[in-house]
């Protein structure tokens, strides 16, 4: 079964495909030739996976019925998707030139931009981009979507597949996700790892800016650290270890990676302007940091400010949790910024009236203490005046309080030198522990190494088979006595030989022994099964394996009884395998 145009085909009687650019869950874009005005240009063609379907040789498209009112919505959602597009002046942004239907489907016209997609990039360098190149697409994106943002427009698609940039590295927004907004199960067009839960749950309701902040995030990710970001449905607000990223990513950037794919869609930024407050902070806020503010430059800093449309309903429960998104260290909220104007405002005044009142009224109370100042002054010299010692009936001169601050301070300082000494003391004690305690160590150690080395000894001394001994007869001795003598040596001596030759054949079953072997065997690696998309019939999982079997790729089909599904799976392959296939399939994943 035929999915993409063949190079050569003529569309709307002037447009001439050229080349065939990518396939994706619900479109194919082609570069192709305006013969009219003899220009290169971009066509994308509305083809939505599992439900178009185009014959061998053949430009149309054909529905099924079951299928044709939920195509319907596609179709509209397309049209309306680049109608919104033309209206947009934008530099990041594709230029839609023109729109028409055919071959029972519908093309929309961009400019043709010059380069390669992020995706490809990639691949090509191998390695994850320096923050500072990170940074430089950053910029030219958020540039994109406050554009889009500020006609109510969502994006809904950003992935490193969706963007192409130039060798000057100016970057433009390709592919765009507003179809996904049609809801059909049997279609599959959620990125699992770079669409937020809202987004694969097609929640209208709790869709906006905040739902392409968080693919931008995802897209940061991929491209700081070379990997997809982890699933959205593995993420929650404790499973920030899921996420790794090389050591010479700044904490800022990091911390702004994160802010962005937080799960709870109210903790996300809602807007540029919070965004903005973030990477170039507010007066006085710690988050400010000149190099990440300078190497930012100001496109992002001078974009203006706008209001986005917003659907969500919130509840008392979503006001608290708005509380709760002031004491995050990410950002700070409009209301926020609003509270700590009004308190300023109100400290202010509190002061200017307490001055006020100090000059109407203040005199008479500034008289009043300096009067009782000096009666409580007095009192205290009349205690400090001399005593009468019981005994003798002699005044004592009392110490001054001089002397007596002198005398606390000497007493003082005291008590820190016996402080010290007592530390000292304490540390001399513990070192000398110490020292006992390594030369017992080192005597145990001796010893048991003496003990080891002599049973060695005694073990290779009884591992050695005795010589027998020759047991001279005495010449005084009678014959028989010599006979029984010597019958009894030969036993004793067969006893010993037998004892020998058993301690031997031990000593040579031990050497026979392998030893184990406790070097560390190298690490095996790590195999998976890459799932290369899912499909309602089996031609279509025919076709991929097709595709992929091409490539050199061993893959095969496997049906899923519970949900009627035809899955594409390349079986053991290793993690450089899996990534490729993840970055060319959109609907790849590994189990």
């Amino acid at each position: 079964m035929q999915k993409l145009l063949p190079a050569g085909s003529l569309l709307n009687g002037k447009y001439k495909i050229l080349k065939q650019l990518s396939s994706r869950a619900l479109g194919n874009l082609y570069l192709a030739n305006d013969t009219k005005f003899r220009e290169n240009v971009l066509i994308k063609e509305l083809f939505v996976q599992n439900i178009s379907k185009r014959k061998e040789g053949s430009m149309e498209i054909l529905i099924d019925e079951s299928c044709q009112e939920i195509y319907n919505e596609y179709l509209d959602r397309f049209n309306e998707e680049a109608r919104a597009l033309r209206q947009i002046s934008n530099g990041h942004i594709a230029k839609v030139t023109d729109l028409f239907s055919e071959n029972n489907t519908s093309y929309y016209v961009m400019e043709n931009v010059e380069g390669e997609l992020l995706s490809q990039r990639m691949m090509r360098k191998n390695k994850p981009f320096a923050e500072a190149e990170v940074i430089s697409y950053l910029t030219q994106m958020l540039d994109g979507l406050n554009a889009m943002h500020s006609q109510g427009f969502w994006h809904l698609d950003i992935t490193p597949s969706s963007i192409v940039v130039d060798d000057n590295g100016h970057i433009k927004f390709l592919e765009y996700g507003h179809c996904k907004l049609v809801d059909n199960e049997s279609t599959i067009v959620a990125d699992t790892n770079h669409d937020p839960m809202e987004l694969q749950a097609l929640d209208e309701n709790n869709i906006g800016p905040w739902t392409d902040y968080y693919s931008l995030g995802a897209t940061l990710y991929n491209l700081l650290t070379g990997k997809r970001p982890p699933a959205a449905a593995e993420v929650n607000e404790a499973t920030t270890n899921l996420y790794h990223f090389p050591t010479n990513v700044s904490k800022k950037m990091q911390r702004f990676v994160l802010w962005l794919m937080t799960p709870n869609i109210f903790r996300r930024p809602q807007d540029s302007n919070e965004i903005n407050d973030f990477l170039f902070g507010i007066t006085g806020s710690a988050t400010t940091d000149k190099s990440f503010e300078k190497s930012m430059g100001v496109a992002v800093a001078g974009s203006k400010k706008h209001k986005t449309k917003s659907s969500i309903k919130q509840t008392s429960n979503d006001d608290d949790d708005d509380d709760d998104d002031d004491d995050d260290d990410d950002g700070l909220s409009n209301k926020t910024l609003k509270a700590m104007q009004i308190f300023i405002f109100l400290a202010i005044l509190g002061i200017l009236g307490y001055f006020a009142f100090k000059a109407l009224f203040g005199k008479d109370d500034d008289k009043n203490q300096t009067a009782k100042t000096s009666l409580t002054i007095k009192k205290e010299e009349k205690k400090t005046e001399s005593k009468v010692d019981s005994r003798s009936g002699i005044d004592v001169t009392t110490i001054t309080a001089e002397e007596e601050a002198k005398k606390k301070e000497e007493e003082a300082k005291k008590k820190e030198e016996e402080t010290k000494k007592q530390e000292e003391a304490k540390k001399q004690e513990e070192a000398k522990k110490q020292e006992e305690a390594r030369k017992e160590k080192e005597s145990k150690d001796s010893e048991k190494k003496e003990r080891e080395e002599n049973e060695s000894e005694k073990q290779k001394e009884e591992s050695k088979p005795e010589e027998p001994r020759l047991v001279q007869p005495s010449e005084n001795q009678s014959h028989t006595a010599n006979d029984n003598s010597n019958n009894e040596n030969n036993t004793h001596q067969a006893n010993k030989d037998k004892q020998t030759q058993q301690e031997q054949a031990k000593t040579a079953q031990k050497a026979e022994t392998p030893k184990t072997n406790n070097t560390p065997q190298p690490e095996q690696k790590k195999k998976y099964n890459v799932i290369v998309g899912s499909f309602g019939s089996e031609e279509n999982a025919n076709n991929r394996v097709a595709e992929l079997k091409s490539q050199g790729y061993s893959a095969s089909v496997r049906f899923i009884e519970s949900n009627k599904m035809y899955r594409v799976v390349v079986a053991g392959a290793d993690e450089s395998t899996r990534d490729k296939l993840k970055a060319r399939y959109s609907d790849a994943w590994a189990e």
